[in-house]
């Protein structure tokens, strides 16, 4: 399965603190939105129930880290394609820069032992 999603918020953005608690913030919440758009919208999509291959390619409008992958896996388990984000035996992740056409692409397969 492969779905494409916005670019999500930043490590640094993800996150809020209130004394001792944290919080998703209001970027956050809306990508999650956004996200469970994407998968619901996808044709073909199922659970996934055993492991699985993730690959991840981030078009980033400039170069940064690529430390904010948390929001992705919980989308997907969020959202019934994997039972939990442990699924996750074997993952590719690439950046490249777009400018003009920010995304994140990633694809799904379960994999056949």
């Amino acid at each position: 399965m492969k779905f494409v999603f916005p670019i999500c918020p930043t490590t640094n953005h993800m996150y809020g603190h209130s004394g001792h608690r944290t919080y998703k913030t209001k970027d956050s919440i809306e990508w999650e939105h956004e996200a469970q758009a994407v998968i619901l919208s996808t044709k073909g999509r199922k659970k996934l129930t055993g492991d699985v291959y993730v690959g991840v390619e981030f078009f980033l409008k400039r170069d940064r880290d690529l430390d904010n992958n948390k929001l992705l896996y919980d989308a997907l388990q969020d959202n019934g394609i994997i039972e939990n984000d442990r699924q996750i035996i074997h993952l590719n992740v690439k950046k490249y820069i777009d400018k003009k056409n920010p995304r994140i692409e990633l694809q799904i397969e379960q994999i056949d032992k």
